[in-house]
């Protein structure tokens, strides 16, 4: 970690001090951490460049080995951004620079040590010695982080780098050099090659050093004897001859030794071996890592061919009928990049270069990284464009470009401790099918995939809906509804209507599932006072009554123009000044508050998000004038006769959605609706989107927009035609003059929501759906469905409706009761 300790800490861009705030008429640091941040990279660039130049006075020889980092203040920490994503980027690369700064003052310490001495001279004099005796209570404080201190008395156990892809490889031997322990990872055989004349050759494991469990750190006492020769690795040697291996064909070539092909391997056998063990890397991968690694491939194919340095290239040359795998000059993949066809292995780092990978049945999409994780965009010959925003739309409304992890480290806002009230229950599902190679694919983010935040019943009914198991007398039920308990469905079909059939059942004699069960199957013909009793926390006799619940935030009702009560959930300290706000259903609210989300509007937006359930994120608009604001503007319609689509193939409608998704900024708004449209929404945008806030399109007023309590509020909006264009809305027409009808490839925001298939989140059925639905397009066995039929195909159960329609008006009937008044926000 390089932010740990004292003084890195407080350029950590997930910290409390890394916060964003509006002020000067744009976004920008904290003053005092501006001021904090220049003041230490004024000593760090002073420490750094007094001990480079007593290192380069004593060792000329040295000159050139290493680049000076760019300063901080290069990436513009110190200026106020138009735009929240700009200064975040400016913020987040800035602290990473200060990081990198911290290690390049360690290692010139280190250095300094060895050519200079002596090497048990503490740091506390090299400063002395070096006339920085004036900043010496600032650079001592990076004494107390990992990357500052080299006092020999400090132990240190040392660095492990990757021996192919590290920047800064040709300062190993001097590192070594200064006793620092160094571990060179090669990855799995077979290893890449390396230059005879390097020292790294020397290092270098071979075949029968793999076998065993030999250690091969650094070391300039002795080389492992299996390591002594150097590796002749670009010879054409076979590695296995056809009697080792009877198995290879005896006329296919030789390939080429390190380039990774096994013996008598073709090129498609080579990228499903490759496709195979990129899956692994996948399935152990995080929300953040997945962000970064598709942060780098969209950058690499932005960059185009390699430069001087950068990833390893291939060719893969036709001899005998067969693709071998050979070595490829960066210069000369330059010159050929435009009429060669290459695809890059973000986890290999190198790029694999051929004239028509089809020829021998090689999906130039889907070769590395599986088809159903990328949500590529078709080009009108079925193949893929691999297109990214350009270097403006990246910095305003970056997609697939901002780092996410969990919980915000693309964010300003603080960390917070974990959510202990609310246990992660992952649903397994079955994987999708993978699409034929004839075809596009049907993208699909299953490393994405929501999870239940709970893993019983019990937690559940409590968690969502507030029913409690704290009293366990039954004559609190009315007499009718006792009666009623001997007649009861079976309980899986209680469960399936709320969306809890995959949760652990807890049932014994627990007379709050029973009444929760009452309340499902009779919501719609029993009155709320009748079913509700003291066992839920909405009444203030209950041991555990909502109001006495301790909570990070405060809630403010208040009615859009269409007359829905929406809540906003207003922290009660003042750590997201200047930002966005959550605003969700009054039954959210109460879910939020019981599971002590917070403290921040980050943290309730990540939960809400991974769930799938709808929220906005409300930014004032000072700039806009409440009194010539009388309504939201009206959403766009769709004309009829023009279908909002590019035609009837599927893999259009996909090009057609994400383009679409990718070219607007008011986009990230799908992601935070939920139900469908987030499902769709999340193949080509990152959930960063959503955690920037609101576009400058709506600050403008062209979104959606509130007043409350005098105050312009706004957010994001989508028209209708934005909604049909995600949900592949086409219109055809019919027999007949002037009739015509609107088929779609998946529902619309409206028939999805007022479907039983909606459970007010997005639950493994839901998405159990959708992979369906999605397996059976890629695959031609479903096509666009009429808005009738869709009314049929996920109807699901009234019930469902119902019940979430009831617990609405009991939620918000809650809120206006005097019980509440401890919940809720004063102006």
């Amino acid at each position: 970690m390089p932010f740990v300790g004292i003084a890195m800490s407080r350029f950590d861009p997930a910290s409390e001090y890394a916060k964003i705030v509006h002020a000067h008429g744009g976004w920008q640091l904290r003053p005092g951490l501006i001021k904090y941040w220049h003041d230490t990279e004024i000593v760090m660039l002073a420490a750094s460049k007094a001990l480079s130049g007593c290192i380069l006075s004593q060792a000329p020889y040295l000159e050139g080995l290493w680049d000076v980092p760019p300063k901080p203040s290069s990436y513009r920490f110190r200026e106020s951004q138009k735009e929240l994503g700009k200064a975040r980027r400016a913020a987040e690369q800035s602290a990473y620079s200060f990081a990198i700064h911290g290690g390049y003052i360690s290692f010139l310490l280190a250095l300094f040590r060895v050519v200079v001495g002596p090497p048990s001279i503490k740091t506390r004099d090299i400063y002395q010695q070096l006339g920085l005796a004036s900043s010496l209570s600032s650079l001592e404080k990076l004494f107390f982080s990992g990357v500052g201190n080299t006092d020999p008395s400090f132990s240190r156990r040392g660095l492990i780098v990757a021996a192919q892809g590290c920047p800064w490889i040709n300062l190993i031997p001097w590192i070594v050099e200064s006793n620092i322990p160094v571990w060179i990872h090669w990855g799995t055989p077979p290893f890449f090659a390396v230059s005879e004349q390097s020292w790294l050759a020397l290092y270098r494991p071979t075949q029968a050093s793999t076998s065993s469990s030999q250690d091969f750190s650094a070391s300039w006492e002795g080389v492992p004897a299996a390591n002594n020769q150097p590796n002749h690795s670009k010879t054409m040697v076979p590695e296995a001859s056809s009697a080792e291996n009877p198995d290879v064909n005896p006329d296919f070539p030789a390939v080429v030794a390190d380039s990774g092909q096994k013996p008598g391997e073709t090129m498609k056998a080579f990228f499903q071996r490759r496709m195979k063990k990129n899956l692994r890397f996948i399935e152990k991968e995080t929300p953040a890592d997945t962000e970064r690694r598709l942060r780098r491939v969209a950058e690499k194919e932005k960059n185009g061919p390699p430069g001087k340095k950068g990833p390893q290239t291939f060719y893969w040359e036709k001899r005998k009928g067969y693709r071998i795998r050979t070595f490829f000059p960066r210069s000369e993949a330059r010159d050929l990049w435009d009429i060669l066809e290459h695809i890059y292995d973000p986890w290999c780092d190198s790029w694999d270069l051929c004239s028509d990978f089809e020829e021998e049945g090689v999906e130039v999409v889907g070769s590395i990284i599986p088809v159903r994780e990328q949500s590529p965009l078709f080009d009108d010959a079925g193949k893929v464009i691999p297109g990214t925003p350009t270097e403006d739309d990246a910095l305003a409304s970056p997609t697939m470009m901002r780092p996410l992890t969990h919980p915000r480290i693309s964010s300003h806002h603080p960390a917070s401790p974990p959510n202990t009230a609310a246990k992660e229950c992952t649903v397994p599902l079955p994987p999708l099918p993978m699409p034929p190679t004839s075809g596009p694919s049907a993208p699909s983010n299953t490393h994405r995939m929501p999870a239940l935040e709970t893993r019983t019943t019990r937690e559940f009914m409590y968690y969502k809906y507030g029913c409690t198991s704290h009293m366990s007398s039954t004559t609190l039920l009315p007499p009718h509804v006792q009666g009623e308990l001997l007649v009861l469905p079976k309980l899986d079909v209680a469960f399936q209507l709320v969306g809890a059939e995959s949760l652990t059942r807890e049932l014994g004699d627990d007379v709050s599932l029973l009444d929760f069960l009452v309340m499902v199957f009779h919501c719609k013909t029993r009155p709320a006072t009748e079913i509700i009793p003291t066992l839920w926390d909405f009444r203030p006799q209950n041991d555990v009554a909502l109001h006495l619940v301790p909570s990070l935030f405060c809630i403010q009702p208040f009615d859009t123009p269409s007359k829905v009560t929406l809540c906003i959930l207003r922290p009660k300290s003042d750590e997201t000044e200047g930002s966005w706000l959550v605003a969700v259903s009054p039954r959210i609210a109460l879910e939020c508050i019981r599971r002590g989300l917070g403290p921040t509007n980050v943290d309730v937006a990540t939960y809400l998000l991974s769930n799938g359930i709808p929220f906005s994120t409300l930014l004032p608009a000072p700039s806009l004038n409440p009194s010539k604001i009388l309504q939201p503007k009206p959403s766009e319609p769709v004309v009829q006769g023009e279908p909002s689509d590019t035609g009837s193939d599927y893999g259009a409608y996909v090009k057609n959605r994400d383009l679409h998704l990718r070219s607007i900024s008011r986009g990230r708004r799908a992601l935070s609706m939920g139900g469908i449209l987030r499902r769709l929404a999340m193949e080509c945008l990152p959930d960063s989107d959503v955690l920037a806030g609101p576009s400058q399109d709506a600050l403008e007023g062209n979104g959606e927009v509130y007043i409350i309590d005098g105050n312009v509020m706004v957010d994001d909006g989508l028209s209708v035609q934005d909604l049909d264009i995600i949900s592949g809305v086409c219109v055809s027409v019919l027999k007949g003059p002037g009739s015509t009808s609107s088929p779609s490839w998946f529902p619309r925001e409206r028939l999805w929501n007022d479907s039983g298939f909606n459970k007010g989140f997005w639950d493994p059925a839901a998405e159990a759906w959708y992979r369906r639905r999605c397996s059976e397009l890629s695959t031609g066995e479903a096509s666009k469905v009429l808005t009738s039929d869709w009314k049929c195909r996920i109807l699901g159960t009234e019930r469902t409706h119902d019940f979430l329609t009831l617990m609405d008006k009991h939620c918000l009937a809650y809120l206006k009761s005097s019980d509440a008044a401890p919940l809720l926000y004063l102006p």
